[in-house]
């Protein structure tokens, strides 16, 4: 099943394919159009990648009811802004990007408010929805993609809730998150020790690496999180044990000395 989530659109791979075969155009800006047109990535499908797949694992795998009585589960989702009369993913997806860097902020959603089943589904795709890759969301009439457009980590939400310590984990090195944002809060930062992209090619290599949901992928993935985390929490173990270590010889000597001083003379 894991094999069939990162399915490529039909329409868009017949028409990148197609592309390429056609007469050049004189100028950049309308060799740009004429290819996003072509692709299909700015008509009807507006997403490389074919949803149902993902839809149809995350039914499969996801127990909305599990959900809903477990931890409390938040997710970060970038609102994408809907402007009348462009219709063009790849511009949309450029004009949120430079709303993030402008500083819009992720919205924080809290899974446990999903009213329903379908809404609670559709948030999870919404955190998921890489733009260009996969489609926007809609929750509660605002359009959604994926957090990581802005930020990924839902801190704020937590922090706002009274949490004191936290344990945050960054899937990839290069995550620019200031924890002097927070700073009532005790942070853990984990961050991937290796990188994932495999092609060694920048972004694309990246971009290849993250939507691979390949069982050796995930394999792969899961022992390297040990890896990450076991790199990150050891020293820290080490230092608690040594602390704990000089407190209890401190104890000791106290209550030694105590006894020395309450024994009557001979």
């Amino acid at each position: 099943m894991l094999l069939s989530v990162k399915q490529p659109n039909t329409g868009a791979v017949v028409g990148i394919a197609s592309y390429f075969t056609r007469s050049a155009v004189p100028t950049f800006s309308e060799w740009i159009v004429d290819f996003l047109e072509v692709t299909g990535i700015i008509e009807n499908t507006k997403c490389i990648f074919d949803p149902r797949p993902i839809e149809n694992f995350l039914r499969e795998a996801v127990v909305p009811e599990q959900l809903r009585n477990g931890i409390e589960l938040w997710v970060a989702a970038f609102p994408s802004l809907q402007i009348p009369g462009i219709d063009y993913d790849i511009l949309m997806a450029a004009i949120d990007l430079f709303r993030a860097r402008m500083g819009t902020k992720a919205h924080w959603l809290r899974v446990q408010d999903c009213g329903d089943d379908e809404t609670l589904y559709t948030l999870l795709l919404a955190s998921a929805a890489i733009p260009l890759a996969f489609p926007k969301r809609a929750v509660e009439d605002r359009l959604y993609v994926d957090g990581g457009l802005a930020d990924n980590v839902p801190l704020g939400a937590l922090a706002a809730r009274g949490i004191t310590h936290a344990i945050v984990i960054h899937l990839e090195n290069a995550s620019v998150w200031d924890r002097h944002d927070f700073p009532n809060q005790t942070i853990i930062e984990i961050r991937p020790v290796d990188f994932m992209n495999k092609l060694n090619i920048p972004f694309i290599g990246d971009f290849s690496a993250m939507l691979d949901f390949s069982p050796e992928q995930i394999s792969l993935l899961k022992k390297r999180g040990y890896q990450d985390a076991k790199y990150y929490l050891e020293p820290i173990l080490q230092t608690l044990l040594t602390v704990r270590n000089q407190r209890d010889a401190q104890e000791l000597l106290t209550r030694s000395t105590q006894r020395l001083v309450d024994d009557e003379l001979l």
